[in-house]
């Protein structure tokens, strides 16, 4: 494993642009609360001072809360998103596995200790034999979520604890420049809410991100217009019916088509749900 990770900076491309979409969903006791599509460009550039862009070229949103049991939560940034946990390796245990494919190699990895919340990080590298590059890696940060304790919230009486975060992000290669870039990655993380100091049963709010891009990459000029350590849900731009309703990459699931529908039936009810949308 030292080679992998000793060639990680050699094998992924340092600048490049990236088209892509990404779907948020936020589900409060499975119901959804959240849901926000965007599609736009991505820059990065290693060697500047801010390696991300981000270029928002379409997007909708819409959320629905209760107000008697609104729960303050904070989406992540794009930094945030574009930088999952990665193992270091002197505190890792790393064990090759079968893979069904004679060109990889599948590395799952433990710590070698647990955290000090009682956690221990696993996962796994599927790798290729040949460069050595890493073409798919999956993490779970969290193993015991019994042992984490709660947090308060800012300015609220509500607790919660994180139960779990996975990572999971696959890597494509451009045939060109022989090196690596991310393709598509996944977010997905679950909390256990107390609202109130004399509850004791919880809510499990679960939210998920998914990223994905579709075309080769290029390196058109991005024109950032919206902060990349900004709540992603804080972004204000037009919806635009002609491209929602005519592309076919985040389709409206049956589910989320019941949510929307239910957005839309209480949008009047403003004594009783706070509803915030540009569609």
């Amino acid at each position: 494993m030292k080679k992998v990770y000793d060639k990680m900076s050699e094998n992924f491309i340092k600048e490049y642009t990236a088209n892509f979409f990404l779907r948020s969903v936020l589900k409060s006791e499975d119901s959804i609360t959240i849901l926000q599509d965007i599609q736009g460009k991505r820059g990065k550039n290693d060697s500047s001072k801010n390696p991300y862009d981000i270029e928002v070229l379409n997007m909708r949103k819409t959320s629905m809360f209760e107000k008697k049991n609104t729960i303050d939560f904070t989406l992540p940034d794009f930094n945030q998103f574009f930088s999952p946990p990665v193992p270091v390796r002197e505190k890792t245990n790393f064990k090759e596995v079968i893979y069904n494919d004679a060109d990889f190699r599948k590395i799952v990895f433990e710590g070698k200790e647990k955290n000090a919340w009682g956690q221990t990080v696993k996962g796994y590298f599927i790798i290729n034999k040949i460069d050595y590059a890493i073409v798919e890696h999956f993490i779970s940060v969290y193993d015991h979520p019994d042992l984490i304790p709660y947090v308060k919230f800012t300015l609220s009486s509500m607790r919660y604890k994180t139960t779990s975060y996975e990572r999971f992000a696959i890597y494509g290669k451009d045939e060109i420049l022989n090196k690596y870039y991310l393709k598509s990655s996944k977010l997905n993380t679950q909390l256990e809410v107390l609202r109130n100091k004399k509850e004791t049963k919880p809510v499990y709010v679960d939210f998920a991100m998914d990223y994905f891009i579709i075309n080769a990459i290029t390196h058109d000029k991005v024109e950032s217009n919206f902060p990349v350590d900004k709540d992603i849900f804080k972004a204000k731009f037009s919806y635009s019916a002609n491209f929602w309703d005519n592309q076919n990459q985040l389709p409206l699931t049956r589910d989320l088509r019941a949510f929307l529908n239910k957005v839309s039936l209480n949008k009047d009810k403003k004594k009783e749900f706070e509803i915030i949308g540009n569609f």
